[in-house]
């Protein structure tokens, strides 16, 4: 990647720090932005998801070490406004987060789960960096277009994953650790859209303690999934190095934006960009055929 001229840099530069902001708030890792622009640059699926998971580190080390520096802000006065019949995306799983309260928590983040779920995600990743090798460039698009319109599907349709009156085994989130932790090395994502629902549907815990513990999470799996990549020659390290720089400083942004804005109308937004990502790699596919 040393003969990209000073235009695509400008644009991966951009791209990355909008990846970090979006994925900080939103619990995404910031590979589901990256990973689109990387295929479009006509990169080895191998490689994109290599160079990727850089990126992931980054985001994820980023708003971990944010997280764990914040003091809980405004909760209360959230839960307030939620018993008026206010909605909110913190106006569920109180009982969980009184419960743990300041049993394994740092900060926003609840490194006991994190570190008991990452056991199961970091095998996950190194089986997902070996299988990335095995996918060539048009069938790497589509499976992760499908991916990223199932993501977009679930903003649109339950954008705070509202958690219905059902109980899950705990068993589940191991298994669903597991396969984020596949799926996040594969494509070179952070695999919070498949640990944020599970988090706050099987382990009942409230969004605001979530998205900081996915990042701990994200982390540690990432950490695993790079080194494997690593060994086995994928990544772009020229490249990881704009993008890691881009995503680190996004991600000091996003996560000191969330809980002060409504971000309701950003995740719907983003979820609508996912689709047209989608119909285009979809699009580029078929053409390719």
């Amino acid at each position: 990647m040393a003969d990209m001229d000073i235009l695509s840099m400008m644009v991966v530069v951009i791209v990355s720090v909008s990846a970090g902001i979006l994925g900080s708030m939103l619990g995404l890792g910031g590979g589901f932005i990256m990973v689109p622009a990387l295929a479009f640059m006509g990169i080895e699926p191998s490689r994109i998801a290599a160079t990727s998971m850089f990126t992931v580190i980054s985001t994820s080390a980023s708003s971990t070490i944010s997280y764990a520096m914040q003091k809980e802000r405004g909760s209360e006065g959230k839960n307030r406004s939620s018993s008026r019949g206010e909605s909110s995306s913190n106006d569920y799983n109180i009982g969980y987060d009184e419960y743990r309260r300041g049993r394994g928590r740092v900060g926003r983040v609840d490194y006991a789960i994190a570190l008991k779920l990452a056991v199961f995600a970091l095998p996950g990743a190194v089986f997902g960096a070996y299988a990335s090798s095995l996918l060539d460039l048009p069938s790497f698009k589509l499976y992760f277009a499908l991916l990223l319109a199932a993501v977009a599907a679930q903003m649109l349709i339950n954008p705070y994953y509202h958690v219905k009156e059902k109980h899950y085994p705990k068993q589940v989130s191991y298994a669903v650790s597991f396969f984020s932790g596949f799926i996040a090395s594969l494509f070179g994502v952070g695999g919070g859209a498949i640990l944020v629902p599970m988090m706050l549907m099987v382990l009942r815990m409230g969004m605001h303690v979530t998205v900081p513990t996915v990042h701990l999470i994200i982390l540690l799996s990432s950490i695993s999934g790079v080194t494997t990549h690593a060994m086995l020659g994928h990544p772009e390290y020229s490249l990881a190095v704009i993008l890691v720089g881009g995503t680190f400083m996004g991600a000091q942004i996003g996560s000191r934006l969330l809980g002060r804005i409504k971000d309701i109308l950003l995740r719907r937004l983003v979820a609508i960009a996912l689709i047209g990502v989608a119909a285009r790699l979809i699009y580029d596919t078929i053409r390719l055929v």
